[in-house]
């Protein structure tokens, strides 16, 4: 059996506006308001990937890096369609813009 974390983490049950970016609700207060489960996108249990935690650390400190160093933006008319499966993942490529902070 296979869980999509894209449907799990899209059901607005748990997401109000699950395409809406909004990074509040993993605050503490909303995550203690819905299920354990909800959102787990390295899995669960026994068959949770063994690389999470290296994975979570590792993403920190790449985007902190870049972070430090650049304002990142989108390329103004820009559709961007997801492609849903087992990974979730955009149709074309996503063009963004790096400004270098002074």
């Amino acid at each position: 059996a296979v869980v999509s974390t894209q449907s799990t983490g899209h059901n607005p049950k748990y997401f109000p506006e699950p395409t809406k970016f909004d990074p509040d609700r993993f605050s503490p207060e909303n995550t203690k308001q819905r299920p354990n489960a909800a959102f787990k996108p390295f899995g669960i249990g026994k068959r949770i990937c063994p690389g999470h935690r290296f994975a979570s650390v590792e993403g920190a400190l790449c985007i902190s890096a870049v972070l430090r160093k650049f304002k990142i933006g989108l390329v103004e008319g820009q559709k961007i369609e997801q492609v849903y499966g087992v990974v979730t993942h955009p149709s074309k490529e996503i063009m963004v813009t790096l400004t270098e902070r002074q």
